[in-house]
Parts: structure tokens; C-alpha cells; sequence
């Protein structure tokens, strides 16, 4: 039993690694939903929270550039 709750211990952890990108931006997009601040459009506030939330994760190792590689790579083959 031991092992089974650390093996789920470690996958819970591994998933929750795995989503906070995303948890972040869906609380992004609610939070704006509701509040509304002048002078920038929704959409760029948007934008200006997922790049600077990116470049954070980068700055305090949440992240490593080798990913932060994979995930702008497909971008770069349709340019």
C-alpha cells in the first residue's frame, strides 16, 4: 500500500507540473472576464500575463529553456 500512495504521490505532483500553464491561463481568462482595466484591450492583458508568467517560470527554474524550446518550435516551421 505503501508504494501505491507514493506512486500516486508522484504522479499527482508530475500532473500538477504538467497544468499550471493552463490553470494559470484559465484563471487569467475568468479574472478578466470580471475585471476590466482601462486603457488595454482583454486580449493583451491576455497576452502581457501569459509572457510574463512564461518568462517568471523561466527566471525561477519552474521551467527549462529545452522546453520552452518545444513548445515555440512549431511555431517557427510555418514562418
Amino acid at each position: 500500500m505503501r508504494i501505491f500512495l507514493n506512486e500516486l504521490w508522484h504522479f499527482l505532483i508530475a500532473n500538477m507540473r504538467a497544468s499550471y500553464f493552463g490553470t494559470f491561463l484559465l484563471s487569467i481568462f475568468l479574472l478578466t472576464e470580471v475585471v476590466s482595466i482601462p486603457l488595454i484591450s482583454r486580449y493583451d492583458l491576455i497576452f502581457i500575463a501569459a509572457v510574463g508568467f512564461q518568462a517568471c517560470a523561466l527566471i525561477f527554474r519552474f521551467e527549462r529553456p529545452t522546453s520552452r524550446k518545444a513548445k515555440f518550435e512549431p511555431l517557427g516551421r510555418f514562418a
